[in-house]
């Protein structure tokens, strides 16, 4: 069985591009700061179950809390019992260190998905990795920060 990976994060940091890696998918992105998934988008390659999602700070719109509950009604289609299995979140955000309410805004959204999808969302944190996009010459731990206040 493929283990689930869903993909979360802000607009036009790689999540899509991710996906072409990991599961060597051919699958569309722009390669810039626009959102290039503007629907959930599900890949299974390489063992993986990959949910590429729209991201937050969408450029076509949409608030976060809209793309939130399009992802959420996603897995309650894909759901048994209400629940769905995930594996791992793949958090992906920008350098900017400036962003800290921005980050805690998305821990909470992440959060409430593990809620809805684990039998222990405690231990699904565990799984969160933190997939920053920045030059060498920066150090961001903006998202770091964030999650630990949750």
């Amino acid at each position: 069985m493929p283990k689930n990976i869903l993909a979360i994060g802000t607009s036009g940091l790689g999540k899509t591009t991710f996906c072409r890696l990991l599961c060597d998918a051919n699958v569309n992105g722009l390669g810039g700061p626009k959102s290039a998934t503007q629907e959930i988008d599900i890949r299974e390659g390489n063992g993986f179950c990959y949910i590429d999602t729209p991201g937050f700070d969408d450029s076509h719109g949409k608030t976060d809390e809209e793309t939130f509950r399009k992802i959420l009604s996603k897995f309650q289609t894909l759901s048994n019992n209400h629940q769905y299995q995930l594996d791992a979140v793949l958090w992906f955000c920008g350098p900017s260190e400036r962003a800290l309410e921005q980050y805690q805004k998305q821990a909470k959204f992440i959060q409430r998905f593990i809620e809805y999808t684990n039998d222990r969302p405690e231990d699904l944190w565990k799984s969160v990795l933190i997939v920053v996009k920045v030059d060498f010459s920066s150090k961001a731990t903006g998202p770091k920060d964030a999650a630990k206040k949750i």
